[in-house]
């Protein structure tokens, strides 16, 4: 049976795992940064016209299904820090090379699934916007918490869809989303806890200009792979305690 490590102690291996390894880990996070900000500048509304405004949504939608492949990407290299293989920048591109088409098809459902999650919200908000009433006001509060909990849900419940497509690749992609669900059972809270764990860090990174935002991320994807490592037994330590589980 194994032994789940806890958040401290994954935080301290890959501290040990990135010593080292920090530029390659940076600048391959700052090339995929790049491509989200420059595809968020570009999907910016010029226009009021019908093609000014569903441009914008077009790109968003395209360049976000890239940033599947990306994430792909990212998960491929911090897999490969972790189980001390070479690694290097140019392992950001791995996932334009290496099944491009998986990744994009799980990033699209997760999209779409967010996408749905977000229905009531975005009717509530047209609601006060055509009728100019503050009735609405409570149901568009609810309607965003309800947003918020599914949407962390889901993003928890898949979390593991890209590292597993690391290790299948022969696998179809819904495949992918299936396992990884079934292996976050009884470890969505656990993960969640990683997550706002590094709110701090965040905080802090912001402060730096935004500069030291670059290593705090690097370090919670650093977490997150040997998160994935443990659950699938690669990373063990007898003497680690149980964190939180649901």
């Amino acid at each position: 049976m194994n032994h789940f490590l806890s958040s401290k102690t994954l935080k301290q291996i890959s501290r040990e795992q990135l010593l080292g390894k920090y530029k390659t880990a940076i600048l391959a996070y700052l090339f995929a940064y790049m491509f989200s900000y420059t595809v968020r500048y570009f999907a910016t509304p010029t226009s009021t016209s019908t093609i000014g405004i569903l441009l914008p949504i077009a790109i968003t939608f395209i360049g976000t299904l890239i940033d599947g492949i990306f994430t792909f990407s990212q998960c491929h290299l911090y897999l490969r820090i972790s189980r001390e293989d070479q690694c290097s920048f140019g392992d950001i591109m791995y996932g334009f090379k290496n099944y491009p088409d998986k990744a994009i098809a799980i990033q699209f459902v997760l999209l779409i699934t967010e996408l749905v999650c977000a229905i009531p919200l975005m009717v509530f908000y047209a609601l006060i916007i055509t009728e100019k009433s503050s009735v609405y006001a409570i149901p568009l509060a609810l309607a965003l918490i309800i947003y918020v909990i599914l949407t962390m849900i889901i993003k928890l419940m898949f979390s593991q869809s890209f590292y597993l497509l690391n290790d299948h690749p022969d696998w179809k992609f819904a495949e992918l989303l299936k396992e990884s669900a079934r292996m976050m059972k009884g470890h969505k809270l656990r993960l969640f806890y990683i997550y706002i764990s590094f709110l701090g860090l965040l905080f802090l990174g912001l402060l730096s200009m935004g500069i030291g935002m670059f290593w705090v991320s690097c370090y919670r994807n650093m977490v997150c792979a040997n998160f994935y490592e443990n659950l699938i037994g690669n990373l063990k330590d007898e003497s680690a305690s149980i964190d939180i589980t649901i």
